[in-house]
């Protein structure tokens, strides 16, 4: 289809018509057919356009989410960060505050939903997505607090999310119409978890304690350590403790969820550069580099390579050699711990770049 467009439609329908009519272009029968043929090539265009919505493999936006929810998959919608938010008065004591008050923070603003102590509170982003796991440090209030001497932005409780994308919805579906998903499998598992919003990566043990046990290691929508609110949504949806046949977990199934363990990643390297060039703007380049890769690593790879930092070092230009990388105080790749007891994932450390003599 994609062959009819406006020349091949306009010559074919002009070679149709006997040699002894004038057919040049601004002859009557030109000017006759032409129209007709844009027409025809537009609709053509359409209708090929029309065709990809509604196949899972170029289906974008509504249109996907129609074609793989014929199979039982939704799309994870956008999830609200919760954070703590702590308030004091004129002197620095603990102030109370009216549930609802509302606080901004450059462009993110939250709205207090519960108390947990005395100045400490839950607020919840007014915005879904990753932006509510942004920033710390001073709010301002919105409306006036009586008496309010600062408030403060803390921890993160629960991990806001973006929307799923449609790659991501997209990969969901093929796992789940190829892997075939069933009473209990890893798939099952694996299928289930990540349809969970908030959650962006897990690793099924099964039998990990015994026979009919189950853990899940999740991270967040980042593929990092998830928060402890995140793993109670889960634990309580697979196997909520006042109900432990009600859940999504097989009849039989003991389910524990659990999350990774940050490891620590410092670097260090010396960098020859080219004559003539700033070392301090090429290393904070390299920085940007390192940490990119660092954070590319997926939630189930076990190692972190030698050879990968390198790599990213040299991707900068004006830098002509790295030498002496080393992760974690050797010149070698780093295996990261992958078993149930110990989880880890890598976070940024320290990273610090010399120039070479």
């Amino acid at each position: 289809m994609k062959d009819y467009d406006y020349q091949t439609l306009l010559d074919d329908a002009l070679s149709r018509v006997p040699d002894g009519y004038d057919k040049r272009e601004g002859s009557v029968i030109y000017t006759t057919l032409a129209p007709v043929c844009f027409e025809l090539s537009r609709s053509y265009w359409l209708l090929t356009w029309l065709m990809n919505l509604f196949l899972p493999d170029t289906a974008i936006e509504d249109w996907l989410d129609r074609c793989v929810g014929q199979f039982g998959v939704e799309r994870k919608q956008a999830v609200k960060a919760r954070r703590v938010i702590r308030t004091y008065d004129n002197i620095g004591s603990p102030l109370e505050i009216p549930i609802s008050s509302r606080f901004r923070i450059n462009d993110l603003t939250l709205a207090v939903t519960d108390k947990i102590d005395a100045g400490v509170y839950q607020a919840e982003a007014e915005i879904a997505g990753i932006l509510g796991n942004q920033y710390q440090g001073d709010l301002l209030p919105i409306q006036n607090i009586n008496n309010l001497g600062r408030a403060e932005l803390g921890e993160v409780l629960l991990e806001g999310a973006d929307a799923e994308t449609d790659d991501s919805l997209r990969e969901r579906y093929y796992d789940h119409v190829r892997r075939s998903p069933f009473g209990g499998n890893v798939a099952d598992y694996e299928e289930k978890t990540l349809a969970i919003e908030g959650v962006g990566s897990v690793k099924v043990f099964p039998i990990w304690g015994g026979p009919g046990t189950v853990l899940l290691m999740i991270g967040n929508a980042d593929g990092r350590t998830a928060s402890a609110e995140l793993i109670k949504k889960v634990q309580d949806l697979f196997q909520p403790a006042d109900d432990p046949t009600g859940g999504l977990a097989p009849i039989g199934h003991v389910v524990t969820v659990s999350t990774s363990k940050d490891k620590v990643i410092d670097i260090t390297a010396s960098l020859r550069i080219k004559p003539g060039e700033s070392f301090e703007l090429l290393r904070q380049k390299a920085i940007t580099e390192i940490k990119a890769y660092i954070e590319s690593i997926p939630f189930d790879e076990s190692t972190i390579f030698q050879s990968r930092v390198t790599v990213a070092i040299l991707n900068v230009s004006g830098i002509l050699d790295a030498v002496n990388v080393q992760i974690n105080g050797a010149a070698a790749n780093l295996a990261l711990d992958k078993t149930a007891q110990s989880y880890e994932v890598p976070v940024i450390g320290t990273i610090t770049l010399q120039e070479a003599g």
